[in-house]
């Protein structure tokens, strides 16, 4: 019995060899790959639904309200006009415009409610809506006042209840616009951690192409080194849109800053097989910081086979 003991101290207490270390070593490090892998593939589904959020909820449902805003004080006013208007013809002309502004402002909170929107926002468009039903109710006592020529009934109401009505539908639209810029803001607002993650996945006869440069620069070394440079030019660089584009190309929308002009890019990346960046397309605007960068690029590329392809400050 103590022989067995012995040598089981024996074997738990000798020297491990390499080979036992070495696995450890292996088994940690294949771990830590899987939860930065892990990690990686949540930040890029993250930024997928932020881009999402920012193409299909935020930029629909500003570009919404704006237009209701603008319907809806043009009707406020063509009401005005209508109680000025004194020949039949001028009366009928400004019923006709509230009509098809009835139709336009339908037709926006048609596409205003085709958006997922959070519990909020549905509820302050519940009230606009319900609000603004009942200030049209008004208005439409008000225009069979003005057809019978009352027109001091007619104005009274409009300064009046007619007033109160719109004010209330106007301050509830308000308030949801405030509160959809602001959401939106804060989506647009954490697209700033984003980086482009193919930038260090190039396959090695990549192809870099665009509207500041002639042809095309071929090679993963070439094109890293341009597009690094690139952004070291950028005094800020703002994500308006990332995520997939078809089935093997992934879209970047963005504004930056180049010695202190704005510029636009939109970029589009073409997948291999390997999901490695195969082909990269960036088309700036405008033109005339589009030249800009074009010639600082040519300029700190000047002699290098890649140089020629840009512009540069003796053009």
């Amino acid at each position: 019995m103590l022989l067995v003991t012995q040598r089981w101290i024996d074997q738990i207490t000798q020297p491990r060899s390499i080979r036992y270390y070495l696995g450890g070593v292996f088994v940690v490090f294949f771990l830590l790959v899987c939860v930065l892998g892990s990690f990686s593939i949540w930040r890029l589904s993250n930024f997928n639904r932020l881009s999402a959020d920012v193409a299909e909820i935020w930029l629909p449902t500003t570009r919404t309200l704006g237009a209701l805003n603008n319907f809806t004080s043009d009707f406020r006013a063509i009401e005005g006009s209508n109680l000025l208007s004194s020949a039949p013809s001028e009366i009928a002309a400004t019923e006709k415009m509230m009509a098809d502004l009835d139709r336009s402002i339908a037709d926006a909170e048609r596409g205003f409610e085709r958006i997922a929107h959070d519990a909020p926002e549905t509820g302050l468009y519940e009230r606009f809506k319900a609000r603004w039903n009942d200030y049209r109710k008004i208005v439409n006592q008000m225009l069979v006042l003005s057809r019978d020529n009352r027109r001091a009934e007619a104005i009274a109401i409009y300064n009046g209840p007619s007033r109160i009505a719109y004010n209330a539908a106007s301050e509830t639209l308000d308030q949801l616009t405030d509160q959809a810029v602001a959401s939106a803001q804060v989506a647009r607002d954490r697209l700033a951690d984003y980086f482009p993650g193919w930038l260090n996945n190039l396959a090695d006869d990549v192809i870099l192409e665009g509207s500041a440069m002639d042809g095309f620069v071929q090679g993963a070394e070439p094109v890293r080194t341009l597009l690094v440079y690139i952004r070291s030019l950028y005094e800020y660089q703002k994500f308006n849109f990332v995520g997939p584009y078809g089935e093997n190309g992934w879209l970047e929308d963005y504004t930056a800053g180049v010695r202190g002009q704005p510029i636009s890019n939109v970029t589009l990346v073409t997948s291999n097989a390997a999901g490695q960046a195969q082909h990269i397309v960036g088309n700036y605007r405008p033109r005339s910081t589009l030249l800009l960068l074009s010639r600082l690029v040519g300029d700190h590329f000047a002699g290098t086979p890649y140089g020629e392809h840009f512009a540069t400050s003796g053009d």
